[in-house]
Order: structure tokens, then C-alpha cells, then sequence
């Protein structure tokens, strides 16, 4: 078996149960993939991973804006990385592709109000550091914002860091100015200049979604261990990352087998349940179209239902 430049084996083996991705028709690939495998639940929201986001890590193929968004989340902000909550800011994915499309239309009411809406009850400049995955034709890039300082993260040597750079403080003037509008801050490349940390480069046109976890990976043990570490500082040295796709696999089953061991310590709905699904039901009507069905899994109390609105809108649940 070759190794790929993530460090894993070109043959990944397929996880038990619900992970496993063979199956004997494309339909049933089909259906396996949209399924969901488990839910990542953050302080805000929760991203579900799906049997495709699982066979595109095991298939070596490129990974999407799921699997980046949760194990940004999980490295930077997760359980074990907790206590830099209060200095680390991870932003979404789609983020970047607001404050590009901001810039562009910076006069526009509708984008003005999409980008607010990022860090409506977040104050980005509280932090120490603001984590920005970005996503450039197919290549995943990381941009870390070390107040004052950019950083450009791009295992590739792409030509697109400067305009990166652009983007990112063209909407870091307009959130200052939004937020702190009588101290006239200014943002541009000499108050915030940008810098390219030198980083390990990918041998492939696939991994470039592994890399940026990689990057996230050493600096969130680089600032853990010292409050005043700059990116520039040694940035990478020649400890291995546990970051792999086989090491993904592993954290997704973890989180899979945590979540059906949960929903097996209490099988039974409550009055209490009953009460909340009744508001998710709702919700969900309020969005419901004659003639047509939706379904949406919410989670109560600690287990996980599945909730329908018929076609004649009438309405069920169940527990998963």
C-alpha cells in the first residue's frame, strides 16, 4: 500500500456498522451517503457528518466544508482545547466566501447585512486570535488573524494569499468601524501587514483539507503552552500531527458509538419531550407546503428524534 502525503495508506479500511461504506447498488450508496452518521454539537449549532463526508475521507478524495468546519471546532475549541475558547475564534467556513462577496459589493444592504450576521453577538476583536478557513478554486487554505498580524497558511505556494490578505481587511476596517466607531481604527498592509509562516507542502492536488487541520493542529499546541506565541515563532517543528484520515475515521466513529451509547440510556419520551417537539413541529409547519413532506432531526433533552409534517400537514415523531 502507497502513502499519500497525509500519512495515510492509499486502501483505508471501512469503519463498522453505520460507517461502512460498501454496499451493493448505487442507490443504496446513494442513500447511505446522505444519511447521517453522527451530529458535532458546538455552543452554537450542531453540523451533521454524513456516510459521504466518511467515504470521501476513506476514499482519499477531497474534503468538503463539513469535515473542515467540525474539526476546526474540535481541535481549536473542542474538549480537549476548551481553555482557549476565551482566545481562539473559529470561524465557518462560509465566512470567507461572505467577506469575499462583501468586498466586492460593499454598498449593498442585502451582503452588509449577511456579514453582520457572522459576528452579530461576537466581538471578534476580544480575542487573541481569529481562525478563518478559506476556500479558494477547490484548495483549502488557512488564515489566522494574530492581532495585528495576518497569516497566510497555504500548503500549495498558491497566488492567491495577497488577495486574501485584501479581503480579510477590508472586512476587519468594516467590522472596526462598526463595532468601535470613534476610535477611527485603520487596517491596511502597514497596520496589518500579512505574513507567510513557512509551512509543510502537500505533494498532491487532494489534501489540502488535511493540511489546513494539520496547521490548526500545531498552532492550538503552540499557543496552549504559551500565551504569547506568534505564528512566525517556529511555527512548525518536527513533532509528527496525529492528523490523518485514518485518525479522522477513528474520531468520527468515536463521536458515532458516544451518541448511540447516549441515546441508549434513555429509550423512553417524557411529557416534558412531548412539550418540546411539539414546538420544533411548529417550527417545522411554518416552512411546510402542501403537497410536500419535511422531515428534520432535532435533539431533546440528550436524545435525537426525527420529525415529520406530512403532505396533508399533519404531524409525527420519532425517537432515533
Amino acid at each position: 500500500m502507497q502513502e499519500t502525503s497525509d500519512g495515510s495508506t492509499s486502501k483505508q479500511s471501512s469503519l463498522n456498522g453505520k460507517l461502512r461504506h460498501g454496499s451493493n447498488t448505487e442507490k443504496e450508496h446513494n442513500n447511505k451517503d446522505l444519511s447521517t452518521v453522527c451530529l458535532y454539537k458546538k455552543d452554537k449549532g450542531t453540523y451533521g457528518i454524513t456516510g459521504r463526508d466518511c467515504r470521501r475521507i476513506a476514499r482519499n478524495e477531497w474534503i468538503n466544508d463539513t469535515i473542515i468546519n467540525v474539526f476546526l471546532h474540535w481541535i481549536l475549541n473542542g474538549s480537549k482545547m476548551s481553555k482557549l475558547k476565551s482566545r481562539v475564534y473559529v470561524m465557518d467556513t462560509f465566512f470567507y466566501k461572505d467577506i469575499e462577496k462583501f468586498k466586492d459589493n460593499p454598498n449593498e444592504q442585502g451582503m452588509q447585512n449577511r456579514v453582520r450576521k457572522w459576528v452579530k453577538k461576537t466581538d471578534i476583536f476580544k480575542y487573541q486570535h481569529v481562525v478563518i478557513p478559506v476556500l479558494e478554486n477547490c484548495h483549502w487554505i488557512l488564515a489566522i488573524i494574530s492581532w495585528p498580524v495576518l497569516y497566510v497558511l497555504d500548503s500549495l505556494n498558491t497566488n492567491e494569499p495577497k488577495r486574501i490578505a485584501a479581503i480579510i481587511r477590508h472586512f476587519v476596517q468594516y467590522e472596526a468601524q462598526q463595532k468601535y466607531p470613534e476610535e477611527n481604527r485603520v487596517y491596511n498592509e502597514n497596520t496589518m501587514p500579512v505574513i507567510y509562516p513557512n509551512c509543510p507542502k502537500q505533494q498532491d492536488n487532494i489534501n489540502c483539507g488535511v493540511f489546513i487541520l494539520k496547521f490548526a493542529e500545531n498552532f492550538a499546541q503552540k499557543i496552549a503552552s504559551n500565551n504569547n506565541f506568534q505564528p512566525h515563532d517556529a511555527f512548525f517543528d518536527s513533532e509528527a500531527s496525529k492528523i490523518t484520515r485514518p485518525f479522522l475515521l477513528k474520531m468520527i466513529r468515536i463521536w458515532w458509538l458516544q451518541e448511540k451509547q447516549g441515546q441508549v440510556k434513555s429509550k423512553e419520551t417524557t411529557t416534558e419531550d412531548k412539550q418540546k417537539l411539539e414546538s420544533e413541529i411548529q417550527n417545522l409547519k411554518k416552512v411546510h407546503r402542501n403537497g410536500t413532506v419535511k422531515k428534520r432531526r432535532v435533539e431533546v433533552n440528550g436524545k435525537f428524534f426525527q420529525i415529520e409534517v406530512k403532505k396533508n400537514g399533519k404531524a409525527r415523531f420519532r425517537l432515533l
